[in-house]
């Protein structure tokens, strides 16, 4: 790597910054695609019962109101989002969402 020439960047020192970056960026969405495949197999291992939940929860927002539309009671609506992880889930899911708007190429 060469040193800066009078506050110019030579050009040996601009191609080691972007192979830098293009790096970080391969691992990075390296991860990401990794996180992604979690998240899928994690969901692929949801019964019926715990699918129908969240569904149901990810549209009305409320453990109550899914209970009524399931016929169910509310504990069994927490305890399904509980054994889906589904707060976990969603955190990671979320988190995911957000790199995506930010550093994808659909701005």
């Amino acid at each position: 790597m060469e040193k800066r020439t009078k506050g110019k960047l030579t050009v040996n020192y601009r191609h080691y910054c972007f192979n830098l970056w293009f790096q970080f960026f391969e691992e990075f969405n390296l991860w990401l695609n990794e996180l992604t495949n979690l998240l899928h197999i994690l969901r692929s291992g949801w019964t019926n019962h715990q699918r129908h939940v969240v569904q149901f929860y990810e549209k009305l927002g409320n453990q109550k109101a899914v209970a009524e539309v399931l016929r169910i009671t509310q504990q069994a609506v927490s305890d399904a989002l509980r054994q889906a992880h589904w707060k976990e889930l969603k955190r990671v899911e979320t988190m995911i969402d957000g790199v995506l708007k930010k550093y994808g190429s659909n701005k």
